[in-house]
């Protein structure tokens, strides 16, 4: 297999929905907020973006540090608001996206996070580790499920004996081998 291939998955694994695998996620701010209270909120939560949201609670857009260290360095952080300085929102997921569609998008892109919208609203984020988390679990369960299954129906098996058309079988190819040998 080449380096960057994408291997087919079984679809038990890939089973479920972004909903399934979101982070819920306080790291939001209003669009009307200024960059000093963004750059607190970022400080505060330890993280690297901000959802951006509107007046009416819509996701506007995406705030990222380097945005607010540009400007921190620029000394106009107390000058701008986060409507000025925000990125597009884009790409965003609905919660009902397959979880196969999400690990493909995140494995073509530079994502690591991605919001999650439900009836047009911020509901979480789905990140990279959260679909691989998934998938490992869905791996794992699904080889433990395999291994099970299979040692219970070798048990089911030896129990039972050899199938009934081996039965005798080794008798009588002894029976022609002594035969042959001329001991019988």
């Amino acid at each position: 297999m080449r380096f960057g291939t994408i291997v087919s998955i079984p679809d038990r694994i890939m089973r479920g929905v972004a909903a399934d695998v979101l982070t819920p996620t306080g790291a939001v701010i209003p669009a009307t907020a200024t960059l000093e209270e963004a750059e607190q909120r970022m400080v505060t939560l330890g993280t690297s973006e901000l959802y951006v949201l509107s007046a009416d609670g819509q996701l506007a857009g995406i705030l990222p540090d380097y945005e607010v260290l540009k400007l921190r360095l620029a000394g106009e952080l107390n000058r701008r608001r986060v409507s000025e300085v925000m990125s597009a929102a884009e790409p965003r997921v609905v919660s009902t996206t397959p979880i196969a569609e999400l690990a493909v998008s995140m494995r073509l892109s530079c994502h690591r996070r991605l919001p999650v919208i439900a009836n047009g609203r911020l509901i979480g984020e789905v990140t990279r580790r959260n679909v691989l988390r998934h998938l490992h679990a869905a791996a794992e369960s699904s080889d433990a499920q395999f291994t099970t299954s299979f040692r219970e129906s070798e048990a089911r098996r030896q129990s039972l004996g050899p199938p009934r058309f081996l039965k005798g079988a080794g008798k009588a190819a002894a029976s022609a081998t002594d035969r042959v040998d001329g001991r019988v």
